[in-house]
């Protein structure tokens, strides 16, 4: 068989998948646009690598600590000049504390305390960029305040959340992930 008599060939067997799927994608982002749920596809390190269900949240919804969230990157001004991430881009996290929660700083972790002094978990930090640049750690130690989330991934020290940004505001979570399909563990 020639080169050219194989990718006939090819193209031949391939064209129904290749159509199926367009129209498998096209209903999918048909129905999503009227739903509250829509899939994405995370390929950064903050998170497993893989298919997520999004859901839309409203700000007056509950929400717990290890509930995953997205809210809208909107970066000091320090991290805005080293292009982290685009502007506005759906950054997503994991919630490790609620208003009431206590954090703990030290030279090489945060610690998280819930409302009853409970150690949830352990954080460490970095100093540094992966560039060697000093990063401004932005949590102290404190109470979270009300209407306000801690966002900290453990799957990398220098991840863009809240170690570097501070808390955030409630009402800026707008969507809830769920993993359906993770093929790389976060690095």
């Amino acid at each position: 068989m020639t080169a050219a008599e194989f990718s006939a060939r090819a193209i031949h067997v391939l064209k129904p998948t290749l159509l199926w799927l367009a129209v498998g994608y096209i209903g999918i982002k048909a129905i999503a646009s009227v739903s509250p749920w829509s899939l994405g596809i995370n390929n950064t390190p903050s998170l497993p690598v893989g298919l997520y269900l999004k859901e839309k949240i409203t700000p007056n919804e509950p929400v717990s600590v290890g509930d995953w969230v997205c809210h809208n990157y909107n970066p000091p001004e320090w991290a805005a000049q080293r292009n982290y991430a685009p502007r506005e881009k759906p950054v997503c996290k994991p919630i490790a504390a609620l208003p009431g929660y206590k954090l703990e700083v030290t030279d090489t972790t945060i610690k998280v305390f819930n409302k009853l002094g409970v150690l949830q978990a352990e954080y460490p930090y970095e100093k540094t960029d992966s560039e060697g640049r000093s990063i401004p750690l932005a949590l102290v130690t404190a109470t979270v305040a009300e209407n306000q989330v801690v966002l900290i991934t453990p799957y990398v020290s220098r991840g863009l959340d809240s170690r570097y940004f501070g808390p955030r505001w409630r009402h800026e979570m707008t969507t809830r992930i769920y993993p359906l399909i993770t093929w790389v563990a976060a690095q």
